[in-house]
């Protein structure tokens, strides 16, 4: 081909094995088929960058003693492990600290977290990135906030966002690919200061390609985001923004499409033991594909629903629960006809 200058490759379809049988990816795995040809023309290199990105993580109260029993910290994420393959960066939003401390969570049902260091292996061995803008990373203080952060710099897991919206740790850059990400971590259940963010974002813009920033804000156990969720996400796109991911309701939220931007208000759960409600058993997972051509970037968005089982395991949601909760997700999402979700698919198009 080289010879021939035929290295061009075009793809026409990537499918898998359950595409063709209509089953459910089993744990087993699934073989991938790719379908395409060369033409003239040399190889194509395209900067790009592949992130999946989750709601709430939390592994303490029963998540904690079901990991304790299983004899394995890897416990929580065996299910996902061949979806999470493959990835430049894997994101969550990490509802508590790492500390040393001793749990106290299932003491008269304190919401107080704390992680088990134990489980810092099997986190970087899946995680590139953990937000810790929420309510729940300051549980034991400055000290266990302290930990926290050293914990996971020692380990090589990146962080940003502050519960107290602190600006020394509120964003990063990450750079991959000659890609450029601005991450943002925003805590809202606090009064910060907004306007602090919005010069954030726009200091951001000039540095980087792409600017996420992920928000803890809402109501609980609402399927629908508050006014004021809508209010801050359109100051935070207009003041830059590229696309806006949040989080603390605990279930699923829909999304929203404004100029162009789109804001996911609720990925919902990703790791608990919220087992009282499907709604809480239930949550998303954004698989986002950036490419660069030239000064510009575009993007793409896949959807992937989760489901928590009663042993607080995550894994896809079966084919039959996958379509409800999309058909939910694209019924309840404001998409003014500037974008449209394929529910076979799961694939996100703004246009």
């Amino acid at each position: 081909l080289r010879l021939k200058n035929a290295q061009k490759f075009i793809l026409v379809k990537n499918a898998n094995s359950s595409d063709f049988i209509g089953g459910d990816i089993e744990e087993g795995g699934t073989t991938s088929y790719v379908s395409g040809y060369f033409t003239n023309g040399g190889k194509e290199n395209k900067n790009q960058i592949t992130i999946l990105a989750f709601g709430d993580m939390m592994l303490d109260r029963e998540v904690f003693n079901l990991t304790k029993k299983s004899g394995s910290y890897d416990y929580p994420f065996l299910k996902m492990d061949l979806f999470m393959r493959g990835v430049d960066f894997r994101l969550a939003n990490l509802e508590g600290p790492i500390t040393n401390f001793t749990s106290v969570a299932e003491k008269n049902n304190i919401l107080k977290f704390t992680f088990s260091p134990l489980f810092i292996k099997p986190m970087k061995e899946r995680f590139e990135i953990f937000n810790l803008a929420n309510n729940h990373t300051s549980n034991f203080g400055n000290q266990g906030l302290a930990e926290t952060r050293d914990f996971l710099l020692k380990s090589g897991i990146e962080y940003f966002g502050d519960p107290n919206n602190s600006s020394e740790h509120l964003s990063k850059i990450f750079k991959k690919n000659g890609i450029k990400i601005g991450f943002i971590g925003f805590n809202d259940l606090i009064d910060g200061n907004v306007l602090e963010v919005q010069e954030e974002i726009r200091r951001m813009k000039t540095q980087s390609d792409f600017v996420i920033i992920y928000i803890h804000w809402g109501n609980e156990y609402q399927i629908y985001p508050s006014q004021r969720q809508k209010q801050k996400a359109r100051i935070f796109i207009d003041a830059g923004a590229d696309l806006i991911i949040g989080s603390h309701p605990h279930v699923i939220q829909p999304m929203e499409v404004y100029k162009s931007k789109a804001i996911f208000y609720s990925l919902g759960n990703f790791v608990f033991d919220q087992y009282f409600s499907e709604a809480t058993k239930e949550g998303l997972s954004i698989a986002i594909l950036l490419e660069k051509q030239y000064s510009k970037i575009n993007v793409t968005y896949g959807l992937f629903p989760i489901y928590i089982n009663d042993k607080s395991q995550s894994a896809l949601a079966d084919s039959e629960r996958r379509q409800k909760i999309l058909e939910n997700f694209k019924n309840n999402s404001v998409l003014k006809n500037a974008a449209d979700i394929d529910i076979s698919s799961g694939q996100v198009e703004i246009f």
